[in-house]
């Protein structure tokens, strides 16, 4: 019996041979396939992000870079995970650039002091959740403030700076303005 698999053995290495693969597509092949459509239609996320006033980029990576209107916008986004009463949850809060008008109103709000970026939020929550905007010109010293259109009032909202990120306790959907103090 070891006889047996001992010439089986050698009968494999000696007529095994190389396994060819068709080479795999360059990353540029892939991201030119992601664009585009067959039909030369917009794909699902070029009209979601045309939809949301967002480029593919800042959609597919929820943040916002530039903003109409607002000149040197520190890129911004809020990355998956937020905290519900001390608990992780495994949850993104979806963020979408504003309109003119509230642009403006941010403008008008914000005064003197730098915009750092704005932008709206939809938050699935009535109770208040914590999350970290990811923006990597923030840095730990920079005196940053958070504020939120709740109701009808701007309320600034609890908020720490660390090193490329702002953590903050949202209170529920509107849109957040973080302004450079």
């Amino acid at each position: 019996m070891k006889k047996f698999l001992a010439l089986v053995l050698v009968g494999v290495m000696t007529f095994s041979g190389a396994v060819f693969a068709a080479p795999s597509p360059s990353a540029q092949a892939v991201s030119a396939t992601a664009s585009s459509n067959n039909d030369g239609g917009k794909t699902a996320l070029q009209q979601a992000a045309e939809d949301a006033g967002m480029s593919e980029q800042e959609y597919s990576n929820n943040s916002v870079v530039t903003i109409d209107g607002i000149d040197d916008v520190a890129p911004m986004g809020i990355p998956t995970g937020i905290y519900l009463n001390g608990k992780k949850l495994n949850y993104t809060i979806h963020i979408f650039k504003l309109g003119k008008n509230v642009v403006k109103s941010v403008k008008d709000f914000a005064g003197n002091r730098k915009i750092i970026n704005t932008f709206g939020i939809k938050n699935g929550f009535d109770q208040s959740v914590q999350t970290s905007f990811y923006c990597p010109r923030i840095k730990s010293t920079d005196k940053v403030s958070v504020y939120q259109k709740v109701g009808n009032e701007m309320v600034k909202l609890t908020s720490k700076v660390r090193d490329e990120h702002v953590d903050v306790v949202l209170k529920g959907s509107g849109y957040v303005v973080v302004l450079a103090e």
